[in-house]
């Protein structure tokens, strides 16, 4: 696999079963020392706390002496004598002071322990998601090499090179770029297929019949089950919906854009952004086939001039 070869890989799954050890280790400890503290450490038997609670009584009695708000000082009489029932209602534990200092020094060493072990549990978190990643970008190259994108050693093959220059949808792109459709689709169509890669519906949208579609659909269909059903790739990642194809269509053909309102009931905004987003996916495969191919290069800069124009300008 790709991601065994690298060594960098490598290093960090060796610093894995370091950090992993060591969080066993660190959990052992910290159980067995745990078991050691005083059951009462933390509650109003223990010396210590106990000493703690009178210092904190003590700074809230001179303290109200100079409380001015009504609320403020009820507040801190409550919590005066709160603190009082406290005291006189736990009997305080007897400890010599050898006993104390030793408590304290274990009680220190297990809160440095456990905050040690809480740190190393953070970063073995983060290092599981680091797998899945790693698993999942390994499902992803195989994917890649099956299709012929890349080579068994992770180096880009045509499709992959081409793939590479696209930001959005770049499988359902390639595959109709490497099919031929963007040689045979005019303009108008390329326009109107452009318009629904990569949309995203609203709720009162609703597909076209076949019919209405200035294009054909099912060869693109055909390339969507092959990437779903046959290479594995989730769904989800590939969005074709052409709710706006027909639209797209008559805008390239000329139209006048207010005429467009005449054939939908979305808001101008959703339509000029999901004309501009489709001048953008032009843009990309025309970058990504600008050397090997400069007639469809040409073809496509057409394609983009058709559609950026007027209210849909980019650069308005």
């Amino acid at each position: 696999m790709i991601l065994n070869q690298n060594f960098a890989t490598f290093q960090a799954r060796n610093a894995r079963v370091q950090l992993e050890n060591r969080l066993s280790q660190v959990r052992l400890e910290s159980g067995k020392l745990r078991e050691m503290l005083c059951h009462d450490w933390g509650s109003l038997a223990c010396p210590q706390t106990r000493a703690l609670v009178k210092k904190r009584l003590r700074k809230l009695e001179r303290k109200i002496k100079y409380i001015k708000g009504r609320a403020g000082k009820a507040a801190a009489a409550r919590e005066i004598a709160n603190l009082k029932t406290g005291l006189s209602s736990v009997a305080a534990r007897k400890c010599s002071v050898e006993e104390q200092k030793h408590c304290v020094e274990r009680v220190e060493f297990y809160e440095n322990l456990y905050h040690e072990q809480l740190g190393l549990e953070e970063r073995a978190s983060s290092l599981r998601v680091v797998d899945r990643f790693e698993e999942d970008l390994a499902a992803k190259a195989g994917i890649l090499t099956e299709m012929d994108y890349m080579d068994e050693h992770g180096a880009l093959l045509p499709r992959g090179e081409f793939a590479a220059r696209i930001y959005a949808q770049e499988l359902l792109l390639t595959e109709m770029y490497f099919a031929g459709y963007f040689h045979e689709w005019d303009e108008d169509q390329i326009n109107a297929v452009m318009v629904a890669v990569d949309y995203e519906p609203r709720k009162i949208e609703r597909l076209p019949r076949p019919g209405q579609l200035p294009f054909d659909q099912k060869p693109i269909k055909k390339i969507i089950r092959e990437l779903v059903y046959r290479y594995g790739v989730d769904e989800r990642e590939i969005r074709f919906f052409p709710s706006l194809s027909p639209l797209a269509y008559r805008w390239s053909l000329g139209c006048d854009f207010f005429e467009l309102l005449n054939y939908t009931e979305l808001q101008e905004g959703d339509i000029v952004s999901a004309f501009r987003r489709a001048i953008d996916l032009i843009r990309q495969v025309r970058t990504a086939c600008l050397e090997e191919d400069p007639i469809l290069a040409s073809k496509l800069k057409n394609c983009m001039n058709k559609m950026d124009r007027d209210l849909v300008e980019v650069n308005l």
